[in-house]
């Protein structure tokens, strides 16, 4: 990580990240809950790959595909548009519950979070077809009732304290915006395609775009911070569909995520790994190897 610099991006327009789907099987077409890393890395290696004239250099394609990338994640900006927090999508290996009132209670402003783990008691004979890997579960006492959704994002500090406290046990936790934050904001936009001979709208191309906010008035200013390699250029960018426009600016460096200082793996024998954007293996969901002797036991996708 030395070696990249940091970047924030301000979207001024509902991002639209497309799922691949085609736009003509739907008349609304809804836009993934977040960026993928492959928006970022298209968008950092056309930058680079301009022409002072504003055109692509094809030339420079097997160049710019080394350009390493980091990111995104979200951050919380402040009125200068500097990065105050990162926010890191919630870990799966997270359930959330509702406390139980007796008598009930309206709705609680807290949840209990519970850790999933390999050592959780499982019914003896239990069986998987997922290529042998180990089913996870609820080590402490089985909560009652059904999980629900807990802040789609949480704070790095709620998260570096799930990561490096394994052995924690239940914890009732705030909702957002303490703990963290809900999902993005969704807008729809209503369009219509132009007949171009007749300047008319077409019959039946009516169809409808979902695209996430990023600012809304009375609510907290957000951005997505990235890091890459050398070449980035400040200024107004195009990330995801429909050319919607960011603008891009540089970041400092402590806005990339760093460990404690007295982190270490010690001697245990197992490790647990966290993903922080989407990652996509050999395998599908399984990386063909962690390394020489490492096998993956169980995974929470």
């Amino acid at each position: 990580m030395s070696t990249l610099r940091a970047w924030v991006i301000e979207p001024r327009d509902p991002l639209v990240i497309g799922s691949g789907r085609p736009a003509y099987l739907a008349k609304r077409v809804r836009s993934l809950p977040f960026p993928l890393p492959s928006a970022t890395a298209g968008l950092v290696r056309t930058r680079i790959g301009m022409e002072s004239g504003g055109e692509f250099s094809p030339q420079r394609i097997n160049e710019l595909k080394q350009v390493p990338i980091v990111g995104p994640w979200l951050a919380l900006l402040g009125p200068d548009g500097d990065v105050q927090e990162n926010l890191f999508p919630a870990p799966r290996d997270c359930v959330f519950y509702r406390p139980l009132e007796n008598p009930p209670q309206p709705p609680s402003n807290h949840l209990i979070r519970h850790r999933l783990t390999l050592d959780w008691g499982a019914p003896k004979g239990g069986m998987t077809d997922l290529s042998k890997l180990t089913p996870v579960g609820i080590a402490d006492q089985a909560p009652q009732g059904k999980p629900t959704p807990g802040p789609a994002f949480w704070r790095w500090r709620e998260l570096q304290e799930w990561l490096f406290q394994p052995d924690s046990g239940p914890r009732e936790v705030p909702l957002a915006p303490a703990f963290g934050m809900d999902a993005l904001v969704r807008e729809s936009r209503t369009h219509v395609s132009i007949d171009s001979a007749t300047g008319t709208s077409r019959d039946e191309h009516l169809f409808t775009m979902d695209g996430l906010r990023f600012s809304t008035k009375g609510r907290d200013r957000l951005g997505l911070v990235f890091a890459c390699g050398e070449g980035m250029t400040q200024g107004p960018v195009f990330l995801g569909g429909e050319r919607r426009v960011s603008f891009a600016r540089p970041a400092p460096a402590a806005a990339i995520p760093a460990l404690p200082a007295d982190f270490s793996l010690g001697t245990d024998r197992m490790a647990r790994v966290v993903l922080l954007t989407p990652g996509i293996f050999g395998k599908g969901f399984r990386p063909a190897s962690f390394g020489e002797g490492a096998t993956l036991v169980a995974c929470v996708v």
